[in-house]
């Protein structure tokens, strides 16, 4: 399914349906104002879940006059596919960059690293 890009604010709505599976806009909002610094009205929150169902990202589905929204897509395509267009945009299509730029700039745990190792042992290496 190729959507349109998520912008900051869309991606924060996305994040919050995924982890709720399928809400209303007042508990997206909820969630939003009660994670965040800034708080927004329950109109701005609508109309950007009206956006994110008119780009295909959410579907709706109405029971008497409360909508309830579920994404469309997994977040782990969503966020396979924002990887995908950085590694091409920014390093060259390189996966072996965009995994060393991440390394670089942020601060990785043990733990972390070991799970690297894991998953790059575990990745078949003619796909």
């Amino acid at each position: 399914m190729d959507l349109p890009r998520l912008t900051p604010a869309e991606f924060q709505i996305m994040d919050v349906i995924w982890n709720g599976n399928e809400l209303i806009v007042t508990e997206v909002m909820n969630q939003i104002n009660s994670a965040g610094e800034k708080k927004f009205s329950r109109s701005t929150i609508q109309v950007q879940i009206q956006r994110l169902t008119e780009k295909g990202w959410l579907k709706q589905r109405g029971e008497g006059k409360t909508f309830y929204y579920s994404a469309t897509v997994r977040r782990s395509d969503a966020t396979a596919g924002i990887a995908k267009d950085v590694k091409k945009s920014v390093f060259g299509d390189s996966c072996a960059e965009l995994v060393r730029a991440l390394l670089d700039t942020s601060e990785i745990s043990s733990s972390d690293i070991a799970a690297l190792k894991e998953l790059i042992n575990q990745y078949p290496e003619d796909k």
